[in-house]
């Protein structure tokens, strides 16, 4: 392959020079605009810029000034159409042994221009950037090459797009620069500044890699002369921040409820009070406490040997009651009936009426 590069470049040394012929900005093509009343500053000739500090480095010799400038905006995706002799179809637009890289620098419009470089396009390992151009690699259309518009504020700008051709790059002074300076206007909402370029001539050396380049020897990459490229191209401009949402004051659905009303208690009537217990009678208290004093056997026999311990009461009642025989002592001796019949007769109780 580099042999072929380099046989093409003794062949078409003196006669595969190019420059800009036209735009075309989202598809649309703005007409040639290296002709009077155009939009480029266009050269009288082809030939290419060798010398890196001369003045006509910035846009390439003096020849038509351009008139007007293309309406644009910010993002577009603008077109740039290079030829050899003329727009036709059938023109060779630049000889496939200049291979080499394509830049696009943009300044703000004036009598001292600062340029960014806005878009590069190198070695990518295995196809020159140039090569690319001739092929319609870039937009389907032979000759165009394509960068998307910084969203730059409103005003009067120039760019400037630029072919280095490195068939002669093996020497110092050998590689040839070809530029050309186009007229737009920006419109639209774009706030971003471009930052501070280069100066041009200047932007450059004779002496630097990318220049002074061997494209007839190895190599798998390709340094990119000139400035960085600006990390802000084709960017949009940082959105402002975003206001606080405000929600409306929230309604219920329903009525608030009333609050609760603390509903009054009726009196309180007072318990009639317990009636106080009668004391039990001794002879009573007596039968309660026998169940304690006699402890029950489980048998007959157990019942009959034991030997029943009254209380004196109980004994003093049935003392006066065989004694006396007296109605007083009958009506005691009536709370002993609920006594069984042995429990009596041990107790030697004789009881009125029994």
């Amino acid at each position: 392959m580099k042999a072929s590069i380099f046989a093409l470049a003794l062949a078409g040394a003196a006669s595969a020079h190019t420059t800009v012929y036209s735009i075309s900005v989202n598809g649309k093509t703005q007409g040639l605009g290296n002709v009077a009343g155009g939009y480029i500053d266009s050269p009288p000739n082809n030939n290419p810029i060798v010398d890196v500090t001369s003045k006509s480095m910035e846009c390439n010799v003096a020849g038509i000034k351009a008139s007007k400038s293309v309406a644009v905006n910010g993002g577009d995706e603008i077109a740039v159409e290079w030829h050899h002799n003329n727009a036709d179809a059938s023109d060779d637009i630049i000889d496939p042994s200049h291979m080499g890289p394509i830049t696009v620098y943009m300044s703000k419009a004036g009598s001292s221009m600062s340029w960014t470089k806005i878009a590069e396009d190198g070695y990518d390992g295995k196809s020159w950037a140039v090569d690319k151009l001739i092929k319609g690699s870039y937009t389907g259309k032979p000759g165009q090459h394509k960068f998307t518009l910084p969203k730059v504020a409103p005003g009067e700008y120039i760019i400037r797009p630029e072919i280095i051709a490195l068939h002669e790059g093996d020497r110092i002074g050998g590689a040839q620069f070809y530029q050309e300076c186009i007229h737009v206007k920006v419109g639209g909402s774009g706030t971003t500044a471009l930052p501070a370029g280069v100066a041009i001539p200047g932007h450059l050396s004779a002496q630097d890699a990318g220049v002074h380049f061997n494209l007839y020897g190895s190599y798998s990459s390709y340094p990119i002369p000139g400035p960085k490229l600006w990390n802000g191209a084709g960017a949009a401009a940082p959105a402002a921040p975003a206001a606080p949402l405000s929600l409306p004051p929230q309604r219920s659905p329903h009525p608030p409820l009333p609050p609760p009303r603390l509903l009054p208690l009726p009196p309180q009537k007072s318990l009639p009070p317990l009636p106080q217990p009668r004391p039990l009678s001794p002879l009573l208290l007596s039968l309660l406490l026998l169940p304690a004093v006699l402890p029950l056997r489980s048998t007959a026999s157990a019942v009959a040997r034991a030997t029943p311990v009254l209380p004196a009461a109980l004994q003093a009642a049935s003392a006066s009651s065989r004694m006396t025989g007296t109605p007083s002592a009958c009506k005691r001796s009536s709370e002993l009936r609920a006594l069984s019949g042995h429990q009596k007769r041990d107790a030697g109780v004789f009881v009125c009426g029994s």
